[in-house]
């Protein structure tokens, strides 16, 4: 299996392994991805919507896949 044939959260924890994510309550989108969880919160707070927040474990090695 390729990265592009993962779904779509899977891609997106991958492309931001290591930071903070504020997805919308659906966990449908991201709405903020930082270094740290004050400044995903910051942003959060002045996009005015709820959010749930993860960290996201960075992965050893990532995949290579040319049509990422």
């Amino acid at each position: 299996m390729t990265v592009s044939e993962l779904p779509e959260r899977a891609r997106l924890r991958l492309k931001h392994a290591g930071r903070w994510v504020a997805w919308s309550e659906d966990l449908s989108r991201v709405i903020a991805v930082a270094d740290d969880p004050e400044t995903v919160h910051e942003q959060v707070r002045k996009a005015g919507v709820e959010a749930i927040y993860e960290w996201v474990p960075p992965v050893p090695i990532r995949p290579i896949d040319p049509e990422a």
